[in-house]
């Protein structure tokens, strides 16, 4: 059972990376994280993932991520994935929203940490500098000393 029978399908926006790939998740929630991904890396088990967050909803994250790929931005890691792994041929990508966190920020972030770093390395299309931009302890807790 739907909880909403009634909704329409995509935001009818243009430009909206999230609807107009068929991607899961709400585009207008505030405090996301989301993962874009290569089509063409996915269909050959190649990954080409990004994982981001943003304290914006996704349709406005994913449309920046857009005009930087048009504009052919430095910046833009979808733009560098093509230059870098498919020798500048254009690509399809899709974006997924993977979690709301509209009012702890810390907690998205960290979020986004995890998810980079639990993908292998060699799939990952976020830039070196983010692979471990929230640094946290690993803690391994032994309960038989506990008493």
């Amino acid at each position: 059972q739907r909880s909403d029978t009634f909704k329409v399908a995509g935001c009818g926006r243009e430009a909206c990376l999230i609807c107009e790939t068929d991607g899961r998740g709400s585009c207008s929630k505030d405090g996301v994280n989301y993962e874009i991904s290569c089509v063409g890396c996915q269909e050959e088990d190649r990954g080409g993932r990004y994982h981001g967050e943003s304290s914006k909803n996704g349709f406005t994250r994913g449309k920046k991520h857009l005009e930087e790929f048009d504009r052919r931005a430095e910046s833009s890691v979808i733009w560098r994935h093509c230059r870098e792994r498919h020798g500048g041929e254009i690509q399809d990508f899709k974006m997924n929203i993977t979690g709301n966190y509209r009012n702890d920020a810390m907690l998205r972030q960290i979020s986004e940490a995890v998810r980079i770093n639990d993908t292998p390395r060699e799939q990952l299309i976020n830039n070196r500098t983010e692979w471990n931009y929230v640094n946290f302890p690993r803690v391994l807790v032994d309960n038989e000393d506990a008493a």
